[in-house]
C-alpha cells in the first residue's frame, strides 16, 4: 500500500492557497503528513503547478513529492494509481484531525476494494478525506469514524475559525498527540 497525501488542490473554496497557513507552528498540510508518517515509513506528497512550493517542504518534512496534473481528485488518484502504483491510501491535506489511528482502522478494515473513511455530521454521512484507492475497483466500501467533529477540512475561513478555537479549547496537544514520527 502506497500513502499518499493529496496536496494539489486549487482551493477555490478558500480563496486563497491554505496549505501554507500556520497551525501551531507549522503549515497546514505537516499535520494529515505527520499522520501518515507515524504509519508509513514512505510517503508521498502529491502536488501540482497550484502548490509545486509544497515541494520545497521533502527535506525538512521527509517525503517524496509525486506531481499531477490537477485535472480533478478523481483524475489525479487515477494518474497516482498507474505511477506510484496500487492500492494507495490517500489523505487529504486539509484534513488536520485525521491521526495515525484513523489511519490504521482503516487499513485494517481494507478488503481488497476501494475504501473510503466517513462520519456522521448532522445525521449525515460526511466523506473524511481518507481513503484507499484499488487500480480498477468499481465502487467504495466505507468505514465510519466516531471521533472527529467538525470541520473535518478546512475549506472556508469559517472552518480555518472552527479548527483554531478547538484548537485553542484543547491545546496544540490536540494535534500533537499520536502522531510520533520516524524521522
Amino acid at each position: 500500500m502506497f500513502p499518499v497525501l493529496m496536496a494539489g488542490g486549487s482551493a477555490r473554496r478558500f480563496g486563497t492557497q491554505k496549505l501554507f497557513i500556520e497551525i501551531c507552528g507549522f503549515p497546514l498540510f505537516y499535520w494529515p503528513l505527520m499522520s501518515l508518517k507515524a504509519v508509513f515509513e514512505r510517503v508521498y506528497v502529491a502536488y501540482t503547478k497550484n502548490t509545486a512550493s509544497v515541494a520545497n517542504y521533502r527535506d525538512a518534512f521527509g517525503f517524496i513529492p509525486v506531481m499531477t496534473r490537477g485535472t480533478s481528485y478523481s483524475y489525479d488518484v487515477g494518474e497516482l494509481l498507474e505511477s506510484v502504483g496500487s492500492p494507495i491510501l490517500t489523505l487529504a491535506a486539509d484534513s488536520v484531525f485525521i491521526n495515525p489511528v484513523h489511519i490504521e482502522l482503516l487499513i485494517s478494515r481494507f478488503s481488497g476494494r476501494s475504501t473510503s473513511a466517513v462520519t456522521m455530521v448532522n445525521g449525515t454521512i460526511a466523506y473524511t478525506g481518507l481513503n484507499i484507492a484499488v487500480k480498477g475497483s468499481p465502487s467504495d466500501e466505507l468505514v465510519y469514524l466516531k471521533d472527529l467533529g467538525e470541520p473535518l477540512s478546512i475549506n472556508t475561513y469559517a472552518d480555518l475559525r472552527m479548527v483554531r478555537e478547538r484548537i485553542w479549547t484543547n491545546g496544540c496537544s490536540l494535534l500533537s498527540r499520536s502522531r510520533l514520527t520516524r524521522f
